[in-house]
This record gives C-alpha cells, sequence and structure tokens, in this order.
C-alpha cells in the first residue's frame, strides 16, 4: 500500500493510517515475544554473560530503514509496513551493530592510523566487518540469487 508521489511518504502514512495504527499495536502487543526472538538470534555472536540495553525508536519518514546509534536501534515503519519478517532482520541486524559496539568499547585499546591512506583502508576494513557480521546474523535485506534485491 504505497503512495510514491507521496513527500517522504507522509502520502502513504497519512492515507492508510488505520494500517500503520494495526502494526503498531501488533509491535506492542509482541513487544516480549520480540525482544525474547533479538536476544535468542544474537546469543550465539556475543560473549558469553554480555548484556545489552538498547531504547527502539520507531520512526517515519527517517531517510533510512533503519540504524544503530547512540544506545538506541531505530527503523523507519514504511519502508517495512506489515513485513514483520523483514523488520524483525533489521531491528536483530541493528541491535548487533550496537552490541558489536558495546564488545569494542570494552575490549583492548586499538592500533591508530598513521596516515591518511591508513585510516581510509581502516575505516573501509571497519565497515566491510561490522555490516558484513551484522548480515551474516540478520539480513537488512534478502537478495536473490541473481544479485537483485
Amino acid at each position: 500500500y504505497a503512495q510514491p508521489r507521496g513527500l517522504l511518504q507522509y502520502g502513504d502514512v497519512s492515507l492508510h493510517r488505520e494500517r500503520y495504527r494495526a502494526v503498531l499495536r501488533a509491535l506492542q502487543q509482541n513487544e516480549h515475544a520480540i525482544l525474547a526472538y533479538v536476544a535468542d538470534t544474537l546469543t550465539p555472536y556475543v560473549p558469553e554473560g554480555f548484556t545489552i540495553d538498547r531504547a527502539v525508536s520507531i520512526y517515519f519518514a527517517g531517510g533510512a530503514d533503519g540504524w544503530a546509534s547512540s544506545g538506541a536501534t531505530a527503523f523507519d515503519l514504511e519502508y517495512f509496513k506489515d513485513d514483520y519478517q523483514r523488520l524483525l532482520n533489521v531491528i536483530v541486524h541493528e541491535t548487533y551493530h550496537g552490541a558489536q559496539s558495546a564488545v569494542a568499547a570494552a575490549g583492548s585499546p586499538r592500533a591508530r592510523p598513521v596516515t591518511v591512506r591508513d585510516s581510509a583502508l581502516a575505516q573501509a576494513a571497519t565497515t566491510i566487518f561490522l555490516e558484513g557480521t551484522a548480515n551474516y546474523i540478520a539480513p537488512a535485506k534478502q537478495r536473490s540469487l541473481g544479485g537483485g534485491t
């Protein structure tokens, strides 16, 4: 139920507000099951005894399907509508990013890149590692065998 000509998807949200409210109710009613699913999915991939405390924020017209920053996992609901499996994958994916940051912060000091080239290479490797491992656990986007979406 999309409105492609709506400004930042607000037209879609307005036109289908009751459907969005139903999705929000379903998320609220299943909050404990969602939290358990996220915990069960991430447990094999984090150190034993590790805990993470994250707020989950739901946005509209945020510009991305999901993100993790400043202690929060967030997602933009109009990207998912009632595609709960895809939404759960993004919640797990972005929460895992929070776990990655927390584990790294608790670890040993890192070597600092010396040159601009070293810094660029380190940033590229870090991004590939962070996104690659999070996508291994919970693909943010399902891809077909042909490489398309």
